[in-house]
């Protein structure tokens, strides 16, 4: 076959001034950019992503995500460690974008040009002849450098400082870090009882997120159901028969009816939604009423005989009944103490609610100033019987008391106790008073919420 000139002349035709055109084939050309396109990511690119970034990166290629429902499946809110692991597994199939994998393919095959030896120097010009050359042949492509797939090590950023393996099956659903689909809740609970004593305690429990989350002001929703089990697993008595209930998130004064349940029937019971208002602070109230089964169960049948050396027993039945009456005095007594002191409405509209640091710190003080006035002081509303003495006349008042009359647990009291002491050391008016303690804890703007602003506190 003839070479044909630009001008479509053979060589004889055209002269000594004779142009060769070479078609050079595309194979190579072809299989480079379709390999380029498909390059796995590596640890170095997702170092110093934020979370916006690893989201788009999956969002790009979201078919590949492995796993379509339950905990695992992708959200905005999914943990940067899970989202870190699947993106560097090759088994799912995520890689470069284009543009970003063929600079990376030309810097390789640069440096592999470089590391073999020198640079070779460039061709001889062509010498013009009027014969016919042979086509010059190409130099076989070079390899390109693609990443390694074996699994590696990279150090991630969970705070246990485990490392994780990619390519190794992991639980990512117990993972509880921030902006994962779990988190803690401080539960405070209520128990009243047919005899009307109230008894309160506090747990700690995990629930999971549903519903949408609300990132203005932190808050989320729970599990209903999952709440249920956690309460069914750790309260006292929970098998009777009960109501619970919860303050509304938009008016706390008023309460929502979480379920009711007959005797043994609680985790059979439907809840009246199936998600729960968690505010900012994760700390939710419940109230537990319970039936009158219990007071039935033990109530003495009519007309029955005591039996020799039951009166001791008869006696100590009466006066535990008295002291629960008097306890029940004591703290109604104080609920009306309460009521009167400056500061007991802003007290109160607080309670559960996301305040500036001013008004947390207006809280703390108002609680622990009132548990100073009136705990281990004598009560004259109460008699003189069940009761410890004081050098006056009249029983102590007990801690619980306080802390029931004003609404609030012994943890948050405790709480309150420990950041009042702290603040008056550093606070305004303290021993040993500190500028920025004194700004942070009367910000009206800033709302750190009671945990962060005590946790800040007890850095000083």
């Amino acid at each position: 076959m003839e070479d044909i000139g630009w001008n479509g002349k053979s060589p004889h035709e055209e002269g000594p001034n004779f142009c060769r055109l070479v078609m050079v084939p595309s194979t190579h050309m072809e299989r480079e950019v379709s390999m380029m396109t498909e390059i796995p990511y590596e640890a170095n690119d997702l170092q110093d992503k934020w979370r916006e970034d690893l989201v788009a990166m999956v969002q790009r290629q979201h078919e590949r995500w492995p796993f379509k429902e339950g905990k695992r499946r992708f959200t905005s809110k999914t943990n940067m460690v899970h989202m870190r692991a699947v993106l560097l597994n090759p088994a799912y199939g995520f890689t470069r974008p284009q543009a970003t994998a063929s600079k990376q393919v030309a810097a390789q095959r640069s440096n592999a040009v470089s590391a073999d030896g020198p640079i070779p120097p460039p061709p001889p010009p062509p010498v013009l002849s009027s014969a016919p050359s042979p086509p010059p042949t190409l130099p076989p492509p070079l390899p390109l450098a693609l990443p390694s797939l074996q699994p590696t090590t990279v150090q991630t950023e969970d705070p246990v400082g485990t490392e994780l393996e990619h390519g190794a099956e992991m639980d990512f659903g117990s993972c509880a870090l921030p902006g994962s689909a779990v988190q803690d809740v401080d539960l405070y609970v209520d128990f009243m009882h047919p005899s009307a004593d109230l008894e309160r305690f506090a747990y700690s429990v995990t629930l999971e997120q549903v519903g949408a989350l609300n990132d203005l002001t932190g808050e989320w929703q729970g599990s209903t159901m999952q709440l249920i089990e956690r309460l069914h697993e750790k309260a006292p008595g929970i098998e009777d028969a009960l109501d619970i209930t919860y303050p509304d998130p938009a008016h706390p004064e008023y309460l929502r009816r979480l379920v009711s349940a007959a005797a043994g029937g609680l985790l059979r019971s439907a809840p009246d939604a199936p998600s729960i208002h968690i505010p900012a602070d994760n700390v939710l109230t419940l109230h537990v009423r319970f039936g009158q089964m219990r007071a039935a169960a033990t109530a003495p049948t009519p007309g029955a005989t005591s039996a020799p050396g039951t009166a001791h027993g008869q006696r100590c039945a009466t006066a535990s009944g008295s002291c629960a009456s008097q306890s029940r005095t004591a703290t109604a007594w104080l609920a009306e103490k309460a009521q009167e002191e400056p500061g007991y409405a802003a007290f109160k509209a607080g309670q559960h609610r996301i305040q500036p640091n001013a008004a947390v710190v207006a809280s703390w003080q108002f609680a622990v100033q009132f548990c100073e006035r009136y705990s281990q002081k004598p009560c004259p509303e109460l008699s003189d019987s069940c009761q410890p003495w004081s050098l006056v006349r009249g029983p102590h008042i007990k801690k619980k008391d306080v802390q029931d009359a004003l609404g609030v647990g012994s943890m948050w009291m405790a709480e309150a106790q420990q950041a009042v002491h702290i603040l008056r050391q550093y606070g305004e008016g303290g021993s040993s008073p500190r500028q920025a303690v004194i700004a942070k804890c009367a910000s009206t703007s800033e709302k750190a919420g009671a945990r962060d602003l005590l946790a800040y506190l007890r850095m000083q």
